[in-house]
């Protein structure tokens, strides 16, 4: 998922597990079925670039907080 997107990102085909479990997923696109969609397509390689370097440890890249 995410192929078509690779012109914007060559990132596009990573997605980022929401819990340590479940299909909720932090991912760039235009579609979404519950999970947390960048749309701004452009924007996703900073943010992917950003989750990386600052990874909790091997599993975890960090705490998702939503106001």
């Amino acid at each position: 998922l995410g192929s078509s997107y690779r012109s914007d990102s060559r990132y596009a085909e990573t997605w980022f597990r929401i819990g340590s479990s479940g299909s909720r997923f932090l991912h760039v696109g235009r579609v979404s079925a519950g999970c947390l969609t960048v749309t701004e397509r452009n924007k996703w390689t900073s943010i992917y670039l950003h989750l990386i370097k600052s990874r909790k440890n091997n599993r975890n890249i960090g705490t998702l907080i939503v106001r």
